[in-house]
């Protein structure tokens, strides 16, 4: 297991490098100068003198390979500099906003989960009859309405029509509802789906007609073995996402105001703030990989037949 995780982590400086590598380049393709966006976002109306200046002060007159060296330095020894715009640390910025995003993000996952696990097992156990195709139902609507719109549509109805939520902003758990729902039932409607289907699978495997010839009961087969190694899937699928949703979502944020990443890295997009974009690359990129290699930790404890192919590696 340990061999496992250290090879792990060795991929994750040139997938980093590599990442922030093609996020640099991306930004210095933009024709907007980082010099001009920090004076506009300012309100300040610049002459050619100030802006070469600032130029200089953001080190934007280097060579492009040395500015970006430089920074890869800074962000291995986890230095991410510090925002053109508000001269703050690229880190403080990033935390200020982790808990509001880990807020949204736990709440949505918790709720699709017990939807996924409980609709998927209704639907596989009643293969056929009318909670199956409601199920069905629901996951296609929930599948083939935007984010965007679903949100909007929830404003209406439970702020605007019924006046029961409050619409955008962070404050009470009654603020976190409509923003968790809004995530949660893509969640749902992908993931029911598949443990439906994954649970069927099982179903027809022989371990599961050796425990019946064993005398075990269905409700056990079922609960112990067969939703055990059928909900790996979900597993890989909401480790995948967990990666997704804590660097921030970036339609549901806009749409609500929530505080969170996703909305912090479209302003810094816009205003060209170049130490933020990079740092925040940088942190997804190693979340990404964190929640990757905990899925598959996840995955050897649900699975033993995993960790064992790993240990005779």
């Amino acid at each position: 297991m340990a061999g496992y995780i250290f090879r792990r982590a060795l991929t994750l400086v040139p997938l980093v490098l590599f990442a922030t590598f093609v996020a640099f380049v991306l930004m210095r393709l933009s024709p907007v100068d980082p010099a001009e966006a920090y004076f506009s976002a300012a309100h300040i109306k610049p002459n050619e003198q100030m802006l070469q200046e600032k130029r200089g002060e953001l080190g934007l007159d280097d060579p492009f390979m040395s500015q970006y060296v430089q920074s890869a330095v800074r962000m291995l020894q986890l230095d991410l500099g510090t925002s053109y715009l508000s001269s703050k640390s690229v880190w403080g910025e990033i935390w200020q906003r982790l808990p509001a995003t880990l807020q949204l993000t736990g709440s949505s996952m918790l709720i699709a989960f017990v939807a996924v696990v409980t609709l998927g097992y209704l639907s596989a156990v009643h293969a056929g009859r009318w909670v199956d195709y409601a199920v069905r139902i629901l996951s296609y609507i929930g599948a083939s309405l935007p984010q965007f719109m679903l949100g909007y549509l929830l404003i209406y109805l439970f702020a605007l029509h019924w006046d029961l939520l409050p619409v955008e902003g962070k404050g009470t758990w009654q603020h976190l509802i409509l923003p968790s729902l809004t995530l949660s039932l893509a969640l749902v409607a992908t993931y029911a789906r598949l443990f439906r289907e994954s649970i069927l699978e099982q179903m027809k495997q022989a371990y599961v007609d050796y425990a019946h010839t064993r005398g075990l009961k269905p409700r056990s087969i079922m609960l112990r073995h067969v939703v055990r190694l059928a909900i790996l899937p979900i597993i890989t699928g909401f480790g995948m996402n967990l990666g997704r949703l804590i660097t921030g979502t970036i339609v549901v944020e806009r749409v609500f105001s929530w505080p969170g990443l996703g909305r912090f890295f479209v302003e810094s997009i816009f205003n060209r703030d170049l130490p933020v974009i990079q740092g925040y690359v940088f942190f997804a990129t190693c979340l990404y990989l964190c929640t990757s290699l905990l899925t598959d930790l996840l995955h050897m404890a649900a699975d033993p037949r995993l960790s064992l192919q790993e240990r005779s590696r």
